[in-house]
């Protein structure tokens, strides 16, 4: 029961913008369900903590716990999109979309209201958090993440 309440606790500190507060419950919630060997749970708080904190330990335990689960199971699939989500903000993805569309920095710019300098800045940070080289590639991720949709 103390699990559930540090996790409710942790989702009502999120959704209030107290990211602090949010991974200090949510990191009380998961020690208590993983000390506990409640895996389902503890795997929903540690996907809460991925996605707050991006902290890799966190994916690998939810693997770890869903080992023995479907290659096509759910988890796998947006743990995947998430890792990409989690590290990117909602303007960042807005620009992911726009690149994977085929904008050039200047569409990108006038398309988000931003200096051209600010867009070429933007695509340049996005490629550093994910980790790719070229447009192309950013595409191809995007498509695959399920960040965007392919035609």
């Amino acid at each position: 029961m103390e699990s559930r309440y540090a996790t409710v606790l942790g989702l009502l500190e999120e959704r209030g913008g107290n990211k602090a507060r949010a991974e200090e419950a949510y990191r009380r919630a998961f020690e208590i369900s993983r000390s506990a060997g409640l895996m389902r749970t503890g795997s929903i708080v540690a996907y809460r903590l991925f996605v707050l904190t991006g902290d890799e330990r966190y994916e690998a335990f939810i693997k770890s716990a869903l080992a023995d689960v479907s290659e096509k199971y759910w988890v796998k699939a947006r743990l995947a999109k998430s890792r990409i989500e989690a590290r990117l903000t909602k303007k960042q993805l807005e620009v992911v979309r726009l690149v994977a569309a085929g904008k050039s920095n200047k569409e990108i710019a006038v398309a988000r209201g931003i200096s051209l300098s600010r867009a070429k800045n933007t695509v340049a940070e996005i490629f550093a958090i994910v980790g790719v080289q070229s447009r192309a590639e950013l595409a191809t991720l995007a498509t695959a993440r399920g960040l965007i949709r392919s035609n």
